[in-house]
Protein backbone atom coordinates (compact mmCIF):
# COMPACT_ATOMS: atom_id res chain seq x y z
CA UNK A 1 0.00 0.00 0.00
CA UNK A 2 1.40 3.47 -1.26
CA UNK A 3 0.98 5.93 1.06
CA UNK A 4 2.05 9.65 1.02
CA UNK A 5 3.13 12.35 3.02
CA UNK A 6 0.03 14.62 1.87
CA UNK A 7 -3.58 14.26 1.36
CA UNK A 8 -5.38 13.12 -2.03
CA UNK A 9 -5.80 16.43 -4.42
CA UNK A 10 -7.26 17.56 -7.52
CA UNK A 11 -4.88 20.39 -9.02
CA UNK A 12 -7.04 23.52 -10.20
CA UNK A 13 -4.30 25.70 -11.73
CA UNK A 14 -4.63 26.22 -15.08
CA UNK A 15 -1.11 25.91 -16.82
CA UNK A 16 0.67 28.42 -18.10
CA UNK A 17 3.07 26.72 -20.10
CA UNK A 18 2.85 23.79 -22.66
CA UNK A 19 5.69 21.31 -21.15
CA UNK A 20 5.06 18.34 -20.49
CA UNK A 21 6.27 15.18 -18.12
CA UNK A 22 5.86 12.93 -15.28
CA UNK A 23 7.51 10.40 -12.67
CA UNK A 24 7.07 7.07 -11.43
CA UNK A 25 9.01 4.02 -11.78
CA UNK A 26 7.20 0.63 -12.13
CA UNK A 27 8.60 -1.32 -9.22
CA UNK A 28 8.01 -5.13 -9.90
CA UNK A 29 9.21 -6.58 -7.04
CA UNK A 30 8.16 -9.77 -6.82
CA UNK A 31 5.57 -11.26 -5.27
CA UNK A 32 6.99 -13.96 -3.05
CA UNK A 33 9.60 -11.17 -1.41
CA UNK A 34 8.69 -8.90 1.66
CA UNK A 35 6.27 -5.99 1.72
CA UNK A 36 7.27 -2.97 -0.13
CA UNK A 37 5.56 -0.14 -0.94
CA UNK A 38 8.92 1.85 -2.30
CA UNK A 39 9.18 4.33 -0.28
CA UNK A 40 11.82 3.31 2.00
CA UNK A 41 15.31 4.64 2.68
CA UNK A 42 16.65 6.22 -0.17
CA UNK A 43 13.59 6.67 -2.15
CA UNK A 44 13.90 10.26 -2.64
CA UNK A 45 17.48 10.17 -3.33
CA UNK A 46 21.32 9.70 -1.87
CA UNK A 47 20.20 12.17 1.33
CA UNK A 48 17.74 11.38 3.88
CA UNK A 49 14.72 13.89 5.10
CA UNK A 50 15.51 17.07 7.25
CA UNK A 51 12.39 18.02 7.87
CA UNK A 52 8.76 15.63 8.27
CA UNK A 53 5.17 16.63 6.96
CA UNK A 54 2.86 16.32 9.83
CA UNK A 55 -1.39 17.74 9.48
CA UNK A 56 -3.42 18.99 11.69
CA UNK A 57 -6.70 20.25 11.48
CA UNK A 58 -6.61 19.21 7.80
CA UNK A 59 -3.21 21.64 7.34
CA UNK A 60 0.09 20.90 6.69
CA UNK A 61 3.31 21.93 8.36
CA UNK A 62 6.79 20.37 9.01
CA UNK A 63 8.71 19.00 12.55
CA UNK A 64 12.14 17.97 13.53
CA UNK A 65 13.02 14.41 14.27
CA UNK A 66 12.48 15.08 17.73
CA UNK A 67 8.86 16.15 17.08
CA UNK A 68 9.18 19.53 17.67
CA UNK A 69 7.42 22.09 15.06
CA UNK A 70 9.81 23.58 13.03
CA UNK A 71 7.33 25.22 10.10
CA UNK A 72 3.94 25.68 11.77
CA UNK A 73 0.83 23.70 9.35
CA UNK A 74 -0.49 26.08 6.10
CA UNK A 75 -0.18 24.19 3.41
CA UNK A 76 -2.69 22.09 1.45
CA UNK A 77 -0.33 19.44 0.95
CA UNK A 78 3.88 19.26 2.20
CA UNK A 79 6.19 16.44 1.12
CA UNK A 80 9.66 15.58 3.26
CA UNK A 81 12.78 18.37 3.11
CA UNK A 82 15.72 17.05 1.35
CA UNK A 83 18.63 19.40 2.01
CA UNK A 84 17.66 23.02 2.53
CA UNK A 85 13.76 23.28 0.74
CA UNK A 86 10.65 21.43 1.28
CA UNK A 87 7.84 21.28 -1.42
CA UNK A 88 4.63 22.85 -0.73
CA UNK A 89 1.02 23.30 -2.00
CA UNK A 90 -0.92 26.22 -0.70
CA UNK A 91 -3.02 29.13 -2.04
CA UNK A 92 -1.88 32.52 -2.63
CA UNK A 93 -4.21 35.41 -4.70
CA UNK A 94 -7.31 32.97 -4.77
CA UNK A 95 -4.98 30.50 -6.61
CA UNK A 96 -3.23 27.50 -5.85
CA UNK A 97 0.50 26.76 -6.33
CA UNK A 98 3.39 24.12 -5.57
CA UNK A 99 6.34 25.87 -4.48
CA UNK A 100 9.59 25.04 -2.42
CA UNK A 101 9.75 26.85 1.22
CA UNK A 102 12.91 27.37 3.32
CA UNK A 103 14.06 25.89 6.66
CA UNK A 104 12.68 29.68 8.12
CA UNK A 105 9.29 28.92 6.57
CA UNK A 106 9.49 31.06 3.73
CA UNK A 107 8.69 31.19 -0.02
CA UNK A 108 11.68 30.31 -1.88
CA UNK A 109 9.92 29.78 -5.35
CA UNK A 110 6.85 28.96 -6.90
CA UNK A 111 6.33 27.03 -9.98
CA UNK A 112 3.31 26.88 -12.82
CA UNK A 113 3.70 23.11 -12.43
CA UNK A 114 0.90 20.28 -11.30
CA UNK A 115 3.10 18.89 -9.30
CA UNK A 116 6.77 19.50 -7.20
CA UNK A 117 8.62 16.79 -5.53
CA UNK A 118 11.85 17.04 -3.27
CA UNK A 119 14.94 17.91 -4.03
CA UNK A 120 17.74 15.09 -4.84
CA UNK A 121 21.11 15.58 -5.68
CA UNK A 122 20.80 19.37 -6.23
CA UNK A 123 17.67 19.15 -8.60
CA UNK A 124 13.83 18.73 -7.87
CA UNK A 125 11.84 16.74 -10.33
CA UNK A 126 8.16 18.19 -11.34
CA UNK A 127 5.44 17.57 -13.05
CA UNK A 128 3.41 19.96 -15.79
CA UNK A 129 1.17 19.05 -18.36
CA UNK A 130 1.30 15.11 -17.83
CA UNK A 131 5.43 15.33 -18.22
CA UNK A 132 8.53 15.43 -16.24
CA UNK A 133 11.40 17.62 -15.65
CA UNK A 134 13.94 18.80 -13.83
CA UNK A 135 14.54 22.54 -11.50
CA UNK A 136 17.61 23.61 -9.51
CA UNK A 137 17.69 25.92 -6.36
CA UNK A 138 16.05 29.11 -8.39
CA UNK A 139 13.51 27.77 -9.87
CA UNK A 140 15.03 27.01 -13.25
CA UNK A 141 14.43 24.16 -15.93
CA UNK A 142 17.80 22.83 -15.87
CA UNK A 143 15.89 19.81 -17.83
CA UNK A 144 12.50 20.59 -19.55
CA UNK A 145 9.10 18.41 -18.55
CA UNK A 146 9.42 15.80 -21.59
CA UNK A 147 9.41 12.62 -19.60
CA UNK A 148 6.39 10.40 -19.47
CA UNK A 149 7.59 8.98 -15.96
CA UNK A 150 10.63 10.11 -14.17
CA UNK A 151 12.49 9.00 -11.30
CA UNK A 152 14.57 10.91 -8.58
CA UNK A 153 18.27 11.56 -9.31
CA UNK A 154 20.80 9.07 -7.89
CA UNK A 155 24.30 8.38 -8.03
CA UNK A 156 24.49 11.31 -10.45
CA UNK A 157 21.37 9.56 -12.73
CA UNK A 158 17.68 9.28 -13.24
CA UNK A 159 15.98 6.85 -14.52
CA UNK A 160 12.82 8.27 -17.24
CA UNK A 161 10.86 7.04 -19.19
CA UNK A 162 10.25 8.36 -23.15
CA UNK A 163 8.11 6.77 -25.83
CA UNK A 164 6.65 3.74 -23.63
CA UNK A 165 10.47 2.67 -22.60
CA UNK A 166 13.12 3.27 -19.99
CA UNK A 167 16.81 4.54 -20.44
CA UNK A 168 18.49 6.89 -17.98
CA UNK A 169 20.04 10.30 -18.15
CA UNK A 170 22.48 12.33 -16.40
CA UNK A 171 21.98 16.06 -15.00
CA UNK A 172 22.66 17.22 -18.56
CA UNK A 173 19.41 15.61 -19.49
CA UNK A 174 21.18 13.55 -22.22
CA UNK A 175 21.03 9.87 -22.54
CA UNK A 176 23.64 7.97 -20.44
CA UNK A 177 21.88 4.30 -21.52
CA UNK A 178 19.29 4.98 -23.72
CA UNK A 179 15.47 4.30 -23.34
CA UNK A 180 15.50 0.67 -24.88
CA UNK A 181 14.24 -1.26 -21.60
CA UNK A 182 10.32 -1.94 -20.85
CA UNK A 183 11.29 -3.06 -17.43
CA UNK A 184 14.63 -1.49 -15.55
CA UNK A 185 15.28 -0.52 -11.85
CA UNK A 186 16.87 2.67 -10.46
CA UNK A 187 20.70 1.70 -9.90
CA UNK A 188 21.72 0.53 -6.53
CA UNK A 189 25.06 -0.72 -5.64
CA UNK A 190 26.21 -0.10 -9.27
CA UNK A 191 23.67 -2.29 -10.63
CA UNK A 192 20.96 -1.82 -12.31
CA UNK A 193 18.20 -4.53 -12.57
CA UNK A 194 16.25 -5.04 -16.02
CA UNK A 195 14.00 -7.88 -17.18
CA UNK A 196 15.31 -9.11 -20.71
CA UNK A 197 11.70 -9.43 -23.05
CA UNK A 198 13.22 -12.09 -25.47
CA UNK A 199 13.54 -15.12 -22.28
CA UNK A 200 11.53 -13.52 -19.55
CA UNK A 201 14.69 -13.85 -16.81
CA UNK A 202 16.35 -11.09 -14.88
CA UNK A 203 19.62 -9.83 -14.93
CA UNK A 204 21.84 -6.72 -14.16
CA UNK A 205 23.28 -3.30 -16.09
CA UNK A 206 26.61 -1.48 -15.21
CA UNK A 207 26.34 2.38 -15.33
CA UNK A 208 27.69 2.43 -18.74
CA UNK A 209 24.84 -0.10 -19.71
CA UNK A 210 26.15 -2.83 -20.43
CA UNK A 211 24.77 -6.56 -19.15
CA UNK A 212 26.92 -6.95 -15.94
CA UNK A 213 24.94 -10.02 -14.87
CA UNK A 214 23.35 -11.66 -17.53
CA UNK A 215 19.49 -12.66 -17.58
CA UNK A 216 19.06 -15.92 -15.55
CA UNK A 217 16.82 -15.21 -13.10
CA UNK A 218 12.91 -16.06 -12.64
CA UNK A 219 12.29 -12.90 -10.49
CA UNK A 220 14.57 -10.76 -8.78
CA UNK A 221 14.90 -7.36 -6.40
CA UNK A 222 17.50 -4.68 -7.04
CA UNK A 223 20.82 -5.08 -4.56
CA UNK A 224 20.74 -3.56 -1.41
CA UNK A 225 24.40 -3.68 0.91
CA UNK A 226 25.77 -5.68 -1.73
CA UNK A 227 23.43 -8.18 -2.25
CA UNK A 228 20.62 -8.82 -4.67
CA UNK A 229 17.57 -11.81 -3.82
CA UNK A 230 17.09 -13.53 -6.95
CA UNK A 231 14.69 -16.62 -7.84
CA UNK A 232 15.68 -19.72 -9.60
CA UNK A 233 13.16 -22.30 -9.85
CA UNK A 234 11.09 -22.10 -6.43
CA UNK A 235 13.48 -20.88 -4.13
CA UNK A 236 14.82 -17.74 -3.81
CA UNK A 237 18.84 -17.17 -2.93
CA UNK A 238 21.61 -13.69 -2.79
CA UNK A 239 23.95 -13.17 -5.28
CA UNK A 240 26.97 -10.40 -4.71
CA UNK A 241 27.36 -7.64 -7.55
CA UNK A 242 29.18 -9.89 -9.38
CA UNK A 243 26.71 -12.23 -10.15
CA UNK A 244 28.19 -15.33 -7.51
CA UNK A 245 25.71 -16.82 -5.45
CA UNK A 246 26.71 -15.37 -1.60
CA UNK A 247 23.64 -17.21 -0.05
CA UNK A 248 22.74 -20.63 -2.60
CA UNK A 249 18.60 -20.48 -3.40
CA UNK A 250 16.93 -22.39 -0.31
CA UNK A 251 14.18 -19.81 0.78
CA UNK A 252 10.79 -19.58 -0.18
CA UNK A 253 10.49 -15.91 0.27
CA UNK A 254 13.40 -13.10 0.67
CA UNK A 255 13.45 -9.58 0.98
CA UNK A 256 16.36 -6.59 1.05
CA UNK A 257 19.71 -6.97 3.04
CA UNK A 258 20.03 -3.82 5.48
CA UNK A 259 22.75 -3.60 7.94
CA UNK A 260 23.71 -6.84 7.44
CA UNK A 261 20.58 -8.70 7.90
CA UNK A 262 17.27 -9.70 5.64
CA UNK A 263 14.37 -11.21 6.18
CA UNK A 264 13.82 -14.38 4.49
CA UNK A 265 10.75 -17.20 5.25
CA UNK A 266 11.68 -21.11 5.11
CA UNK A 267 8.59 -22.49 6.19
CA UNK A 268 5.68 -20.18 7.49
CA UNK A 269 7.11 -17.35 9.31
CA UNK A 270 9.60 -14.76 8.43
CA UNK A 271 13.41 -14.88 9.89
CA UNK A 272 16.41 -12.71 9.64
CA UNK A 273 19.95 -14.24 8.38
CA UNK A 274 22.95 -12.73 8.16
CA UNK A 275 25.02 -12.37 5.25
CA UNK A 276 26.45 -15.65 5.06
CA UNK A 277 23.10 -17.07 5.20
CA UNK A 278 22.79 -17.95 9.18
CA UNK A 279 19.93 -17.04 11.26
CA UNK A 280 20.35 -14.36 13.21
CA UNK A 281 16.38 -13.84 14.34
CA UNK A 282 13.91 -16.97 14.88
CA UNK A 283 11.11 -17.42 12.61
CA UNK A 284 8.62 -15.77 14.67
CA UNK A 285 7.00 -13.09 12.01
CA UNK A 286 3.83 -13.08 9.54
CA UNK A 287 5.63 -10.35 7.35
CA UNK A 288 8.84 -8.47 7.68
CA UNK A 289 10.72 -5.78 5.96
CA UNK A 290 14.62 -5.27 5.48
CA UNK A 291 15.82 -3.28 8.31
CA UNK A 292 16.72 0.52 8.13
CA UNK A 293 18.95 2.60 10.67
CA UNK A 294 19.12 -0.57 13.54
CA UNK A 295 15.21 -1.12 12.99
CA UNK A 296 13.44 -3.68 11.17
CA UNK A 297 9.46 -3.50 10.72
CA UNK A 298 7.64 -6.64 11.64
CA UNK A 299 3.73 -8.14 11.39
CA UNK A 300 2.09 -10.29 13.87
CA UNK A 301 -1.73 -10.56 14.96
CA UNK A 302 -2.31 -8.58 11.77
CA UNK A 303 -0.28 -4.83 12.92
CA UNK A 304 2.74 -3.53 12.50
CA UNK A 305 5.60 -3.10 15.18
CA UNK A 306 9.58 -2.66 15.09
CA UNK A 307 12.66 -4.96 16.18
CA UNK A 308 15.72 -3.87 17.07
CA UNK A 309 19.14 -5.99 15.04
CA UNK A 310 18.78 -8.50 18.16
CA UNK A 311 15.23 -9.18 17.60
CA UNK A 312 14.33 -7.52 20.31
CA UNK A 313 10.81 -5.96 20.15
CA UNK A 314 10.93 -2.36 20.76
CA UNK A 315 7.22 -1.17 19.47
CA UNK A 316 4.41 -4.09 20.15
CA UNK A 317 2.35 -4.53 16.64
CA UNK A 318 0.33 -1.26 16.91
CA UNK A 319 -0.28 0.06 13.76
CA UNK A 320 -2.07 -0.53 10.64
CA UNK A 321 0.91 0.01 8.28
CA UNK A 322 4.40 1.33 8.85
CA UNK A 323 7.39 3.47 6.68
CA UNK A 324 10.93 2.33 7.64
CA UNK A 325 13.15 4.65 9.23
CA UNK A 326 14.61 7.67 8.00
CA UNK A 327 15.82 10.23 9.10
CA UNK A 328 16.01 9.12 12.70
CA UNK A 329 11.76 8.91 12.90
CA UNK A 330 9.23 6.21 11.06
CA UNK A 331 5.97 6.99 9.39
CA UNK A 332 3.03 5.14 11.27
CA UNK A 333 -0.65 5.13 10.97
CA UNK A 334 -3.29 3.80 13.15
CA UNK A 335 -6.53 3.40 11.02
CA UNK A 336 -6.01 6.69 8.36
CA UNK A 337 -4.48 8.58 11.22
CA UNK A 338 -0.83 9.71 10.58
CA UNK A 339 2.17 10.32 13.15
CA UNK A 340 5.71 9.14 13.62
CA UNK A 341 7.89 7.20 16.40
CA UNK A 342 11.59 7.64 17.01
CA UNK A 343 14.31 4.99 16.74
CA UNK A 344 13.17 3.66 20.63
CA UNK A 345 9.91 3.14 19.71
CA UNK A 346 8.26 6.33 21.47
CA UNK A 347 6.03 8.80 19.57
CA UNK A 348 6.97 12.06 18.38
CA UNK A 349 4.08 13.05 16.94
CA UNK A 350 0.70 11.09 17.70
CA UNK A 351 -1.31 10.25 15.27
CA UNK A 352 -4.71 12.20 16.10
CA UNK A 353 -7.39 14.70 13.99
Amino acid sequence: MLRLYYPAFICIEPMRYAFLLLFLVPFWAACDTASDDGTGPGSSGDERPTLFPVERNDLWGYIDNAGGIVIQPEYYSARPFYGDFGPVRGRRNNQNFWGYITRDGEIAFDLPVDEAFPFSGGVARVRAGGRYGYVNTEGRYVINPVFGQAGDFKGGVARVQMNGHYGFIDRSGAFVIEPDYDEVENFADGRALFRDDDDDKYGYLDRDGAVAIEPQFDQARSFADGRAAVKVGDRWGYIDTDGRFAIDPRFISAGDFGDGRAPVRTENLWEYVNERGERVIAPAFDDARAFSEGRAAVRTEGRWGFIDEAGNVLRGPDFDEVDAFEGGVARVWVGELMGYIGTGGQYVWIPAQ
